[in-house]
């Protein structure tokens, strides 16, 4: 299901209006029906307009800076470039944002829910500038065919999280980064606590 949608053309206006993405080689079926069983004579507009432009975190020389939890924004890979390979998978499509928090936590990238309408692959590197040469974690199919990440991430260090597509997919997602609790010094973070 790309998109559902009622009454969708404003104040008591019963018509209904979806917006999707395609890549042309897309086949789309759209599926017209009354609420509640009503029946009657319908007409189906189809319209087209351009590709979104290329995003500006297309690649490393402007990632998305994300430095406070939680974090939720929308996005399209449609017209991204291939940069990236990752999850042990080839190239797709893909976007990258810089993580960056002052204390040390728990963090989940995710693209469960939301908008997201294509098959989605996530990656959390570190080390080095982006996109980083350690591969912390990476992800495809978490909760159905959307994806999601969890790592423990150190204050000031910058992570790198690359949402890319299962082999070709790509389209419009919804990314919620979050945080979680402090996580505090180790036992042996002194002499006092130091290990056998």
């Amino acid at each position: 299901l790309v998109d559902c949608t009622d009454d969708d053309c404003g104040v008591g206006n019963l018509r209904s209006r979806a917006t999707f993405s395609s890549l042309g080689q897309d086949i789309i079926y759209v599926r017209v029906l009354g609420w509640n069983g009503s029946v009657g004579d319908y007409q189906l507009d189809i319209t087209e307009t351009a590709l979104d432009p290329v995003p500006a975190n297309d690649n490393c020389s402007s990632p998305t800076f994300v430095t406070a939890l939680p974090f939720t924004t929308t996005g399209s890979t449609c017209t991204a470039a291939n940069d990236f390979s990752f999850c042990n998978m080839g190239l797709s499509n893909d976007v990258v944002y810089t993580v960056i928090v002052d204390e040390c936590q728990s963090i989940t990238a995710s693209t469960c829910g939301g908008i997201s309408n294509f098959d989605t692959r996530l990656t959390v590197r570190t080390d080095g500038n982006c996109p980083g040469t350690t591969e912390l974690a990476c992800s495809d199919d978490f909760c159905g065919v959307q994806s999601q990440v969890t790592w423990n991430a150190t204050a000031g260090v910058p992570y790198y999280v690359v949402v890319g597509g299962f082999s070709t997919s790509s389209g419009r997602f919804t990314l919620n980064i979050t945080g979680g609790g402090h996580i505090g010094a180790p036992a042996n973070d002194n002499c006092s606590g130091s290990l056998p």
